[in-house]
């Protein structure tokens, strides 16, 4: 590296001076500096090249003439004349599998010649001038350098054969191969490289002291497919192999690493060989650093761990036990109060606890504790100045309200029994808040089997009343289904059950209501309006006021509304239009196909009536073969128990025959 900085300043110099191109440089006591660099760094050869440009061949030519006297500079007898070739040069293949020296081809736009070389080639000068890109390996290397800029290590083979030195075939050897810039600017261009070729062994020597007894194998492998081995012992390193000769019983403590980063950077274009070091190992390091003393230790410190970490299970048990039994509770509190109000709602209740400073509680716990304290005493229902705390109530200017009765429950449900009755209330109402989730509805209440929902509040919808009609229509639908569903098990008159819906849209005035029970009301005339929609509706339908019908038709939905032919007379109101919804109705694209024989509101069709008939006789004989397999399956199970064993085939025939005659 050092040589490479000499040479790049000397370039710049020398350029300024004699006029050639950038690269054609002479070292000035070559011999001298390449020596102690050999000398310093074990290397075999270093030599320089300069990068010619195919049209300077002849400057090229001119300038090696005049400046081969460095050769015999650096040689012991000065007085002998040396000759260099007088082109340059390089091998190729003649056809016949002979390797020739021919001049180069200067069509390959550059060439690099042989220059400055230690040791001197005193007695084999004829090495100048030779064009070192011959070899792929340093073609891949100048280009390789060219782009990057950094040095980089050539593949394993004899190269210091390249510079007509043989005897050192026997040696593992590379190339590191160090750039020359034209000078020190940063996008200064390449004109020169200098190679030393370094025996491997040498890269692994003096590592250790002398006297370290312990060995470690180093495997040395490249993306050229190239591996090799060395031993390390001390200060000295030992080929071993051009293979993996590592003992494999090491592998699992294996270091691997990147050889020589800076000389070696690791890329994607595939031009040059990268290499990578693993460090395994071996017996003589085992044996040295291999110890039960800390085993020892370990055990002793692992044994007071482990009874403090049985004692401390045995305390953490006993808290765990009681603090399940704490959240199993507050589970229990916290989806009943979630149930109770909406999520702004419960903020205000929070914010309003905070300031009441209710220590040691905070969240859905902190809205229990406030419900607790309301409900009761009557300083419960005092701040702390002993005035009442102030209420918690909105007006929502535009929401839409929907009440939904269960038509016929009444007669149904006094032929039921409570569980029953429960059953069909679990399942549709289970279904009505699945759907409201999925809408975004507030459901509000259940009062017996009247469901109360609300959409608008406590969150703001433009659209308040397309999303009520769209789950009210869902409701309906969800009806339909769960009482069929449920016919077989609640009994054939179950099917008739069907829903009776009303809407209203309006301002409403909601809030939390305390006393002995807190809950989240609704007040207003909109919600007495709703309720009288769906009070003075008609079965298996959605009626509407003319407040959400107006609505409705200004988002442009008039075709989702069929007029009521008869106003109906609501209390406190008078006489009201209403409209009955047809969001899913098949046939009704115009108001003249939507008939109040469509939607089942007046007249009597005989077919319909028909079918309908046929419909519940078959569903009177399913729910009949249910409840009798249900008691076979109870006498069955009785007679196994009481492994009472069934009669004969003959004697039941002979039963059968007595009952005949």
């Amino acid at each position: 590296a050092t040589l490479s900085m000499s040479a790049s300043s000397l370039v710049k110099h020398q350029k300024q001076e004699s006029g050639f191109p950038a690269g054609f440089i002479t070292i000035t006591d070559a011999e001298e500096q390449f020596e102690a660099a050999r000398n310093s760094t074990g290397a075999l050869v270093i030599a320089y090249m300069p990068i010619v440009q195919s049209s300077d061949y002849d400057l090229w030519m001119l300038y090696s003439e005049e400046n081969k006297g460095w050769i015999s500079d650096a040689s012991s007898d000065n007085d002998e004349k040396i000759e260099i070739p007088s082109a340059v040069w390089e091998y190729e293949n003649d056809g016949e599998g002979n390797i020739v020296k021919v001049p180069i081809n200067l069509s390959n736009g550059r060439f690099a010649p042989v220059w400055t070389i230690s040791p001197t080639p005193q007695a084999t000068p004829e090495i100048i001038n030779h064009n070192l890109l011959d070899r792929p390996a340093f073609q891949q290397a100048v280009e390789h350098v060219s782009e990057t800029r950094l040095p980089v290590i050539l593949n394993v083979e004899d190269q210091s054969s390249w510079f007509g030195i043989d005897g050192n075939r026997d040696i593992l050897q590379t190339t590191v191969a160090f750039p020359v810039f034209e000078n020190f600017d940063p996008s200064s261009e390449v004109v020169g490289m200098i190679t030393a070729v370094v025996p491997w062994e040498v890269f692994f020597s003096g590592l250790f002291m002398d006297g370290t007894t312990e060995k470690v194998t180093v495997v040395m492998s490249n993306t050229c497919n190239e591996t090799f081995t060395f031993e390390i012992n001390g200060s000295n390193a030992s080929f071993l192999g051009e293979e993996d000769l590592h003992d494999p019983k090491y592998d699992h403590v294996a270091v691997e690493h990147l050889f020589a980063g800076h000389y070696n950077p690791e890329d994607e274009s595939g031009d040059h060989c990268i290499y990578t070091m693993t460090i395994y190992p071996s017996e003589s390091f085992e044996a040295e650093y291999k110890t039960l003393t800390p085993l020892f230790f370990c055990l002793a410190t692992v044994a007071v761990f482990v009874f403090a970490i049985i004692t401390f299970l045995i305390f953490d048990c006993l808290v765990q036990k009681r603090q399940r039994a704490l959240t199993k509770a507050a589970r229990k509190h916290m989806a009943l109060v979630s149930s109770l109000f909406p999520k702004k709602i419960r903020r205000k209740l929070l914010r309003e606890q905070s300031t009441r400073k209710i220590k040691n509680k905070s969240g859905k716990a902190g809205l229990r504790s406030y419900l607790d304290k309301e409900s009761g005493a009557d300083e419960g229902n005092k701040s702390n100045n002993g005035n009442p705390p102030k209420p918690i109530a909105d007006l929502f200017s535009e929401t839409t309200i929907m009440f939904a009765d269960i038509a016929g429950f009444t007669a149904w449900s006094s032929t039921r029994e409570p569980s029953q009755v429960f059953i069909l209330l679990e399942s549709i109402y289970r279904q009505f808040d699945s759907i409201a989730k999925r809408r975004r509805v507030f459901k509000v209440e259940v009062v017996g089997d009247c469901y109360v929902a609300v959409c608008g509040l406590p969150d703001p919808q433009h659209n308040h009343f397309v999303i009520m009609c769209r789950f009210a229509q869902d409701c309906l639908n969800a009806m339909r289904i769960q009482v069929k569903q449920l016919e077989v098990q609640l009994g054939p008159d179950t099917a008739d059950l069907m829903l009776r819906v009303g809407i209203h849209s309006g301002p409403v005035v909601a809030g939390v209501l305390r006393g002995d029970k807190s809950r989240f009301q609704l007040f207003g005339d909109t919600m007495n309006t709703a309720s009288r929609m769906e009070s003075n509706g008609v079965p298996d339908n959605i009626q509407v006021s003319q407040e959400t019908a107006n609505l409705l038709k200004a988002a442009g939905k008039e075709s989702w509304l069929i007029p009521r032919e008869d106003k109906i007379e609501a209390k406190g109101k008078g006489l009201l239009q209403t409209y009955f919804l047809t969001l899913d109705k098949k046939g009704c694209e115009t108001e003249s196909n939507c008939s109040a024989e469509t939607l089942n509101l007046s007249g009597f069709d005989l077919s319909n009536a028909v079918v309908k008939k046929i419909e519940r006789r078959n569903r009177i004989a399913d729910w009949t073969v249910e409840v009798l397999g249900k008691i076979l399956r109870d006498m069955v199970a009785r007679r196994k128990s009481l492994k009472i064993m069934p009669d004969d085939i003959s004697a039941i025939e002979t039963l059968e025959a007595g009952i005949g005659d």
